[in-house]
């Protein structure tokens, strides 16, 4: 995968670089989505940070065409929890009614806030099932372009669309019945998210309740770092 770097500036007490796509797959921005954003190289340096505007570098490049690779783990960590994310958020509106209020993507695990505060842990522990036994029967995720209107009439009360998102949308079908509105990566089956776990969760904002999660390998370091605790 090939890039041209264009310009190249002091940021942060690192690089920024500002470049165009010559070959291969988009770098995925940082906070995009509420999504990690990718790392990796670029030429002989690495890649601190993905933004919107351009990526930031560990040191300076000069103008020219670089080879860029992707970190194929840290994608497949983030395909992985951005899509237990949906399979969680669509259950729990499908069984409850709970509708997503936030959503954030940490290095260690991932966070959802739900428009609820009457949460038991009976509650809890049938979510967490209910996730799990979906990821086991397997579901390939289904995507549909469609327009504003489109996109409304689809996702109906699911999630609100953000008004700042102009032009068409992306729609993503992670199980049956269930219809969200995403920009984001995610896994082609929810088969490859393996597992799912939920590891805690906190009233917040006094009207909301906040869940801490993981999935796939990232579940599995966790629970890794656990047992071995």
């Amino acid at each position: 995968m090939k890039l041209k770097v264009l310009n190249c500036e002091e940021y942060n007490k690192n690089y920024k670089l500002t470049f165009e796509y010559l070959d291969g797959e988009h770098l995925y921005p940082n906070g995009k989505g509420g999504q990690l954003g990718d790392l990796g190289t670029i030429g002989s340096t690495i890649i601190i940070e993905v933004l919107e505007s351009g990526v930031v570098v560990e040191s300076p490049l000069e103008p020219g065409i670089y080879t860029y690779k992707i970190d194929p783990i840290r994608r497949e960590d983030a395909r992985e929890n951005h899509s237990g994310e949906h399979v969680f958020s669509a259950l729990a509106f499908l069984k409850y009614g709970w509708r997503v209020m936030g959503f954030r993507m940490a290095e260690n695990y991932c966070t959802l806030d739900f428009d609820v505060t009457d949460v038991t842990p009976q509650i809890v522990d049938e979510l967490e099932s209910a996730v799990n036994l979906k990821i086991k029967e397997g579901f390939n995720v289904v995507e549909q372009i469609c327009t504003q209107e489109e996109a409304k009439a689809i996702i109906g009360d699911r999630k609100d669309i953000p008004e700042k998102i102009k032009g068409e949308i992306r729609v993503l079908s992670v199980i049956e019945d269930d219809f969200n509105a995403c920009a984001g990566l995610h896994v082609e089956d929810i088969k490859d998210i393996r597992i799912f776990k939920i590891l805690g969760y906190e009233k917040v904002k006094s009207s909301y309740t906040r869940f801490y999660f993981s999935s796939g390998r990232k579940a599995i370091l966790d629970y890794n770092l656990k047992h071995d605790i």
